[in-house]
């Protein structure tokens, strides 16, 4: 069987290889810097505006809003000595007492943060790990927390923060 001599192709007859003509490759490189740039100034901004955050000053706060908080603190632990919420309730009107008082503090809606969140603008994380721990009797089968260390904790937080 013998091969179709239309389509064996001389050696000869090819073309030499082309080069890209300079203003391809310049383009080229051109797109690339300029696209490692505007990576790099994404990046440098989001940082910036992450350090920002973090440095969050504090709004002023009354003393008479603080003693509503704490008056809140007090109402939620007298319902549960009385019986009409068990800790888990607690815990979570607790929780959501100290995140409305960190949302006056720092003037923005903390409401469905994660803890991780709140932590990041409290500089000793306090706040942060005091949330946690009174997230874990919603999840735990059994808890070790405690409602007055809950109620003085949350005292504390809204008397020193």
């Amino acid at each position: 069987m013998q091969p179709d001599d239309d389509l064996i192709l001389d050696l000869a007859e090819l073309a030499p290889m082309q080069s890209l003509p300079v203003w391809v490759v310049v383009v080229g490189a051109v797109l690339v810097v300029a696209a490692v740039a505007w990576l790099a100034v994404v990046l440098w901004m989001t940082s910036l505006a992450r350090d920002r955050r973090r440095a969050a000053s504090l709004v002023p706060m009354a003393d008479a809003m603080r003693q509503g908080y704490l008056s809140t603190v007090a109402r939620h632990y007298a319902a549960y000595e009385a019986g009409e919420i068990d800790l888990r309730g607690l815990h979570l009107k607790l929780a959501a007492t100290v995140r409305e008082f960190i949302s006056e503090r720092i003037g923005r809606d903390v409401s469905s943060w994660t803890v991780r969140d709140v932590a990041a603008y409290d500089r000793t994380s306090r706040i942060g790990g005091l949330l946690g721990h009174w997230e874990e009797p919603s999840f735990a089968y059994r808890s070790d927390a405690q409602a007055v260390a809950a109620r003085d904790n949350a005292v504390e937080v809204i008397t020193t923060w």
